[in-house]
C-alpha cells in the first residue's frame, strides 16, 4: 500500500553563536527510501522457471498450451505423488531462451486458473528438468 512513499523528517538547525538559539535553518532529512519491485534477473544459464499453486484440474496440455504463447518450451512438466497420483501442485517450465522466460514470468505470475493464482518465478539451482 505505502511501498512507493517517501517520509521525511524536519530538522532545524541552530547557531551556537545566537543566545536563545534560534533556528538558523530547515532541512528535509529522508527517513526511508522506497523499496524498488522488481523481477530478479535471471541465473546466468537457463530459462527454467518453477510454478507453483498449480490446480488440480490443469492437465499438462492445458498447462503446455499457456506457456508455449512466451517462447519455444524446451521441457515442462508437472510434479505428481507417486502414491494418490495426483499433482502436487508445482511443475517446472523450461525455455530453451531466458527472455522467453521472463516474458513468461511478467505474463503469468498471479494469472488465475480454476480460481488458483499461479506463482511463477525463476527455479533456484541447478535444472532438474533436462
Amino acid at each position: 500500500m505505502f511501498k512507493n512513499l517517501l517520509v521525511f523528517s524536519f530538522v532545524s538547525m541552530f547557531s551556537h553563536a545566537q543566545s536563545g538559539r534560534a533556528p538558523v535553518g530547515f532541512y528535509l532529512l529522508p527517513l526511508f527510501q522506497p523499496v524498488p519491485t522488481y523481477v530478479p534477473a535471471p541465473p546466468q544459464n537457463h530459462g527454467n522457471l518453477i510454478v507453483n499453486y498449480i490446480p488440480n484440474e490443469l492437465g499438462i496440455e492445458e498447462f503446455t498450451q499457456i506457456f508455449a504463447e512466451f517462447g519455444e518450451i524446451e521441457n515442462i512438466r508437472i510434479i505428481f505423488d507417486r502414491v494418490t497420483g495426483l499433482s502436487k501442485g508445482y511443475g517446472f517450465v523450461k525455455f530453451r531462451h531466458k527472455e522467453d522466460a521472463l516474458r513468461a514470468i511478467r505474463g503469468l505470475n498471479g494469472f488465475e486458473v480454476y480460481g488458483k493464482r499461479l506463482k511463477v518465478s525463476f527455479a533456484q539451482g541447478p535444472s532438474r528438468t533436462s
